[in-house]
């Protein structure tokens, strides 16, 4: 919510599991089993499909919502129909240019610069934005940052933990 204008800025689609006997899980808790289960990639596209659902149903009644931040696996990132997938869910859901941001974290855009480039401009043509977060816990340049254009960067919450106290912390959260 921006507090100078009262207009939402954007929202987040944050996945949870509600297991029957240990409550609702964080993806943490459950992303490795899927994974080994072989249900990673219909786990992420029911998530991607469920936020849009969303953003569609709040344009639908009126509320200005901004952007709707999804997070995305670097597997995922990586999976040669993301492109399309993310093409006909938008589509199906009404879900324009500027609407939709992947949320990938830092280190996974650091392996292959090149395939993550042409991605990274496959999503701009559709109109989907990048946010990295953990930004601070790996070693991405600050060229590099500056080649991947991002919407947002979020800092790793271990490096915010440290401010004010650590100089170090400060001037890498300030640059």
């Amino acid at each position: 919510l921006n507090t100078d204008t009262g207009r939402w800025g954007w929202t987040e689609s944050l996945l949870r599991w509600q297991h029957p006997s240990q409550g609702l899980l964080p993806p943490p808790r459950f992303f490795h089993r899927a994974g080994e289960c072989g249900q990673i990639h219909a786990l992420e596209q029911l998530a991607l499909r469920s936020a849009c659902e969303q953003l569609a149903q709040w344009k639908a009644a009126g509320l200005q919502t901004g952007s709707m931040a999804v997070n995305l696996s670097a597997g995922e990132f990586r999976h040669e129909q993301l492109p399309r997938l993310l093409a006909r869910v938008m589509h199906d859901h009404h879900v324009g240019a500027g609407e939709l941001e992947l949320e990938l974290s830092s280190h996974s855009m650091m392996s292959d610069p090149e395939f993550t480039q042409a991605r990274v401009e496959e999503l701009r043509a559709l109109g989907v934005a990048l946010v990295l977060e953990d930004v601070g816990s790996s070693m991405l340049s600050l060229s590099r940052l500056g080649q991947l254009h991002p919407a947002r960067i979020k800092i790793d919450s271990a490096l915010v933990s440290r401010l004010p106290e650590d100089p170090q912390a400060c001037a890498t959260v300030n640059a």
